[in-house]
This record gives structure tokens, C-alpha cells and sequence, in this order.
């Protein structure tokens, strides 16, 4: 069965607390018993994708926050590609720059490569931080 897709925007200060409130979302959602009429129970799960906003503190393009989405939909499907029940983030890393920008959504993977984005991901098996998609 498949799902409804949200934002949530939040304040977030580092990393540890992008991941820790993902992670309390996850365990949250997977721990509700939603009671639906006379049935039992349902559980479910949810799938995470998050970025920062502004994504770079040094863009001149602070005042565009659709590369942050469209990088936050892009984890929303990596945590979907990871077994579900997880959480996906990208940080940019100090190597990006505002010519990066045009690369997303469209060549996102590639800036992965490029280690200019970094993704990390977090699902029943771990967390693993990672450069390249495998």
C-alpha cells in the first residue's frame, strides 16, 4: 500500500540534530497503533528524505530554497530504496559551490560522486554515511 508524501520544516542547528529529529519522527510513526473502526490495530511505517536549508551557508542563493526540497524529495526515495522504515539526509559539504546548484534535481547522483554532497542514511540495518550510490 502506498503512502502520502508531507513536509515538515524544522529548525535545526548540525547534523546530530537533523538525524535525531528524523530519527525520533521514525520511531514515533513505527511505534502509533492507529485505530481504524472496529479492526484491529494498524501499524506503519514512515520513510525520511531531509536537507538543510539554505543548503550552503557560502551560496549567494540563500533566498531559493527549492534545491533543498528537491534534494529532500530526492532522500525521501533513497530511504524508500533502503528497505523503507528509514531516514535518508544529504549535507552539502564545504567543496560546494552555487555552480553545483544547477546540477539539482537533475544530476543529484552525480554530486554525490563528486563528494560535494554527502548522504547519510539510516534504516534497521545502521547508519552509513556515503558518497557514491551503490
Amino acid at each position: 500500500m502506498g503512502g502520502e508524501e508531507f513536509l515538515i520544516v524544522a529548525t535545526c542547528h548540525s547534523e546530530e540534530h537533523s538525524q535525531a529529529l528524523a530519527e525520533r519522527i521514525r520511531q514515533r510513526v513505527e511505534s502509533f497503533q492507529f485505530e481504524a473502526d472496529e479492526a484491529a490495530p494498524i501499524s506503519v511505517t514512515v520513510s525520511v528524505g531531509f536537507a538543510f536549508y539554505p543548503l550552503c551557508q557560502s551560496s549567494t542563493h540563500n533566498d531559493n530554497w527549492e534545491p533543498s526540497l528537491s534534494l529532500a524529495d530526492y532522500c525521501l526515495f533513497e530511504a524508500k530504496d533502503a528497505g523503507r522504515n528509514a531516514w535518508v539526509g544529504c549535507y552539502a559539504e564545504p567543496s560546494f559551490t552555487d555552480s553545483h546548484l544547477s546540477m539539482i534535481p537533475k544530476e543529484i547522483d552525480e554530486l554525490v560522486e563528486l563528494k560535494v554532497i554527502r548522504q547519510v542514511t539510516f534504516c534497521d540495518k545502521g547508519t552509513s554515511q556515503i558518497y557514491r550510490n551503490s
